[in-house]
This record gives structure tokens, sequence and C-alpha cells, in this order.
């Protein structure tokens, strides 16, 4: 037998799945018992799913069983054009054969209780299921809001430039500016001067870092885990699969004392608003003098200049060693205002969004992928997603493409084009 499959076995008799595989065991029981998919459906006799476009296929085919079994009524909410989880095994296909299906009765609906009607004109060119059919109708109370959608095309501008001439707009237009009414969204990276190619010089430091971030701002648990996980990469050895990593932690200390020295490093760590650089810097000498407390060592061959260092220079951010730790992680910030990756705000509202998209080239979003990119596509999806969060203002930010008069799916009727 292969050790993977012995490991699957291990675990399984220790009752222990992962979270992706709940959907797969949920079916494999109903199937076997169809008893269980009977008593469910008599507890629950109507079942509403929400984002049903994020389903996926297992976990579809449990709701076939539950609808086999007798269920009294089943209902599928959810919206294709907003399907941004493929990465996580949601299939948007499941929800849309529903759809066409006759034993399932279809009902659309259209209101708009968020957005003015200008940006339920202009943002309907980016969806796949209103092509060839009616723009969603605004129903909200700015409805009737006159500002258009405003594509900001830039030339060599800051990002300060570029939010700051968005925040204007918002005063211009009497919305308050706080995080509640007033997002910048990004795809990947809220702040453009932490895009630094190769910053961390190994895998170590940048868990350790990860860590600290997660434990000051983020999940207690991640932090422990990647914080233990870097910890035993430069003492005991290369990653393992969990289960191993603590019998051969045990072989190497006593449990109690590993955890002890784990949380001892976190009640010391420096303040991740400190530069990144320094912040490296008194890590590592902290973390050597934890290390020398406990009487723990590196890995023969390996040292503290191996394993804390990062990128010395980097010609597109000069500054970049003085960047707070945080912002090399953060995904969300509420300031003045909120700044946010699109994932970071699916569902959520705001007065006024700006989308600042920063790369004329790439596997992200560009101007060319926003004029040509196929509607199904996930990242169209994605590009979707956040422009259907604003109520008043919509602007979205790119390079300007000087051969270009007008830009497909800008048609100037419903977007005002603003050179800065």
């Amino acid at each position: 037998m292969l050790p993977c499959q012995q490991y699957k076995l291990m675990l399984l008799k220790k009752n222990i799945i992962f979270q992706n595989e709940v959907a797969s065991f949920a079916y494999s029981l109903l199937k076997e018992y169809p008893i269980i998919a009977t008593a469910i459906v008599e507890r629950f006799p109507v079942i509403i799913i929400d984002e049903a476009q994020d389903t996926s296929d297992e976990q579809m085919a449990v709701f076939d069983l539950l609808t086999d079994a007798g269920i009294q009524s089943i209902f599928l909410v959810g919206d294709p054009d907003q399907a941004i989880y493929e990465w996580r095994n949601a299939n948007p296909e499941c929800f849309k054969k529903k759809m066409e299906l006759d034993t399932w009765k279809l009902i659309e609906l259209t209101g708009n209780f968020r957005s003015s009607q200008n940006i339920c004109n202009a943002t309907a060119a980016f969806s796949a299921t209103l092509q060839g059919n009616s723009v969603n109708r605004a129903l909200g109370i700015y409805k009737n809001e006159v500002e258009k959608p405003v594509l900001l095309l830039t030339n060599n501008n800051t990002e300060d430039d570029i939010i700051g001439y968005f925040l204007e707009k918002c005063r211009d237009m009497g919305i308050t500016i706080n995080a509640d009414n007033v997002a910048v969204l990004t795809r990947g990276r809220i702040y453009s001067d932490t895009n630094v190619t190769g910053l961390w010089k190994s895998k170590e430091i940048e868990l350790f870092a990860k860590a600290a971030y997660e434990w000051t701002y983020g999940s207690r648990r991640k932090a422990y885990g990647d914080m233990s996980k870097a910890s035993f990469k430069v003492i005991i050895g290369e990653e393992v699969e969990d289960h191993l990593m603590r019998q051969r932690i045990g072989e190497y200390t006593d449990e109690e004392k590993w955890k002890n020295f784990v949380v001892e490093v976190f009640s010391l760590l420096p303040d991740v608003n400190m530069g990144v650089a320094d912040w490296v810097n008194e890590f590592a000498n902290m973390y050597c003098g934890v290390l020398e407390e406990y009487g723990f060592q590196f890995l023969p061959g390996r040292s503290s200049k191996d394993i804390f260092k990062i990128k010395t220079r980097d010609g597109k951010s000069p500054n970049f060693k003085k960047i707070p730790l945080k912002n090399y992680f953060e995904k969300k910030a509420e300031g003045d205002y909120t700044r946010s990756s699109i994932h970071g705000v699916k569902g959520e509202t705001y007065d006024a969004v700006l989308i600042y998209i920063k790369s004329k080239t790439g596997k992200t979003l560009t101007p060319k992928f926003l004029m040509e990119g196929d509607l199904e596509d996930e990242l169209m999806r994605i590009a979707y997603v956040a422009m259907t969060r604003p109520r008043r203002l919509l602007m979205i930010a790119m390079p300007e493409n000087k051969k270009l008069k007008k830009y497909t799916r800008f048609p100037v009727d419903k977007w005002d084009y603003i050179h800065i």
C-alpha cells in the first residue's frame, strides 16, 4: 500500500477528515444509507442554499440526494456572474444546469436595490447572463443618481494621485469618506509598493513574518501553525505532513516544551508596524535568544544569516525596507476608507468604489482583458463583483492606451472618460 493510502487510512481510523472532503463523505453516507437522507428531509422539509453559484459538484450531489429523498422545497439562490471561488473547487456550472432543467422553476430577480441605474447600465456589458437580456432595473434609494461611472485613464500617475482624485470626486458628490462608505479595490496586493519580487530570501523568514502578522491581526491558530512549521524547518528538518511533524517534534523534545517555545516567541514579537528590514533584524536577534534559552539549535550547516534575510535592493520600490511588515500581508485595511482585495468585499456595499487596475500585462485584470476577455472567465466575474459593489459612484482607474480613442465595453454614453 502506498504511504499516502496508509496515511489516509490512519486518519479515517481516528475519525479525522479534512474540510474539502466533507461533501464527498456526506454524499457517500447518504448514498449508502438513504434512511439518513429521509430523516434529514423530515426534520428540514425546506432548505435554502444561498450563494449557490459557489457550490461544488460534490455539494450539489448531496442536495440532489436530499431532493430524491422527498424534500418538500429546495431553493437555490445565486448569480452565476458572481462565481469567484473556482480555486476552492466551486463550479458555477452546477447551478447553471439547474437553471436549464424543466424540473426546477426559474425565477429571475432583475431588480437591483443597491446601485444606481447608471451603474446598472454600465456594468451589464461585463455580465455573461445579461447578454441579450434587459439591463437590471435600479430600485434602491440611489436609483436616480445622475453621476455616470468614471473611466480614469492614467499616465504614469502615482497611487496617491489616483486615489486622491477618487476621494476628491467623492467629496464633490457629498459622499462622506470613511471605511463604511468608500472603498479602493485591487486584484491581489492592496499596496502597490509591496509588490517586491523575491523579497523573502528564505521560505522560513516568510513563514515567520506571516505568522507574526496573523498573530497580531488575523488567526492565532494559523499563526501558531506557521510559526511551528517555520521553527521545525530551521531546527529539525524539511517540511513534512502534520502528523509526521508532531512525531518528529516528540522525538526532538518534549511536546509541552515545544509549545512553550513557540508561545514565548510570540510573546516577544517585534511590532509588525515596523519597517520590514528592521523587523527582520529584531526578530532574528529575539528568536536566536529564545532558541538558546530553550537549548535548541539550528540544523547543522544552517545559520541565522541563511534564514533571516530579505532582498537588499529593488529598483521599482527603492524604499521597500521601510514599509511596515503588516503591509506585505494585509488583504483588507479599514482606515479613512477601505482598501481591500476584490474577494475581501464580496457581499458588501459602499457608496463609492475605485477599482484600481495596476497592470498592463499578465494573467490579472488588465485594460485589454476588460475590453476583450471572455465573459465566462472567472477573472471577468471577479471584475464584475467589484463593479457591482457601489451605490452611487463607480470609478475604474487603468493605464491609458493612447492608440485607442474609445474602449470597447466602456461606451461613452455610459461612462465619463477622465484623463489624468
